[in-house]
C-alpha cells in the first residue's frame, strides 16, 4: 500500500511540473513527449536496432597453425549473421583456409556475444564449432570437427568486426596415418551488409 502511494505521489508531482511546459504548447501530452520534457530519450540509438548487425557478411585474413612468419597464409569466410538484440548473436558461415602445409573448408556456426556494445565500438567473445575437410601435401584429408573460440572488435555499430578465433580439433581426421591436426589460430576482418 505504502508503494502504490509513494507511486502515485511521484508520478503526480512529475505531471504537476511538467503541465505548465505543455499548458503554453500545442503539443498534446503523452507519455513519450512527458518523457523528452525531463531529458529522457525515447529514441533508440541506432545500434538499438538489430538490422545494424544482422545480414550477409563476407571477411578475410590471415591463418597459421605455427606463430612463424612463413608458416602464415589466408582464410576467406562468407555468411549470415542474425542478432537477437545488440549483444546476443548467432552467425553461420563457410571458410577456406590455405595454410602452407594444408587446406581446410568447413561450415561453422558461432554463437557472438558482445559484453560491451557502444554506438561505435564494442567487444565481445565467440563460440562455436566447425565441421569440414582437411587436406595435407602428402595427399592424405579427411573431415574434422573443431571448437571455435575467440574474440572479436567491432567498429561503425557492428558493421565492421575484427577477430581473433582459434579452431581447437575435437578429432583426428578420417584416416589413423595422416598427422594430427593442430589448434589453427585465424586473424580476420568481416563486413555485414
Amino acid at each position: 500500500m505504502k508503494l502504490k502511494l509513494a507511486l502515485l505521489t511521484i508520478t503526480a508531482t512529475i505531471l504537476a511540473f511538467s503541465a505548465p511546459i505543455y499548458a503554453k504548447s500545442k503539443t498534446p501530452l503523452n507519455e513519450n513527449s512527458l518523457l523528452n520534457s525531463l531529458g529522457i530519450s525515447t529514441q533508440p540509438s541506432y545500434i538499438d536496432h538489430i538490422a545494424e548487425k544482422s545480414g550477409v557478411f563476407v571477411g578475410i585474413g590471415a591463418a597459421t597453425n605455427k606463430f612463424e612468419l612463413k608458416s602464415i597464409s589466408g582464410t576467406l569466410l562468407l555468411g549470415y549473421t542474425q542478432f537477437f538484440n545488440k549483444y546476443l548473436g548467432i552467425r553461420t558461415y563457410l571458410n577456406y583456409e590455405r595454410v602452407p602445409s594444408d587446406y581446410y573448408g568447413g561450415l561453422n556456426i558461432d554463437l557472438i556475444y558482445d559484453i560491451f556494445q557502444g554506438e561505435k565500438l564494442g567487444f565481445g567473445v565467440i563460440v562455436g564449432s566447425s565441421n569440414g575437410y582437411i587436406a595435407f601435401p602428402n595427399k592424405e584429408e579427411g573431415f574434422i570437427s573443431q571448437v571455435n573460440a575467440g574474440v572479436s572488435f567491432s567498429f561503425d555499430g557492428g558493421h565492421n568486426r575484427l577477430e581473433l578465433l582459434a579452431r581447437i580439433p575435437l578429432n583426428n581426421t578420417t584416416f589413423k596415418t595422416l598427422p594430427k591436426a593442430t589448434t589453427l589460430y585465424t586473424f580476420s576482418y568481416t563486413y555485414t551488409f
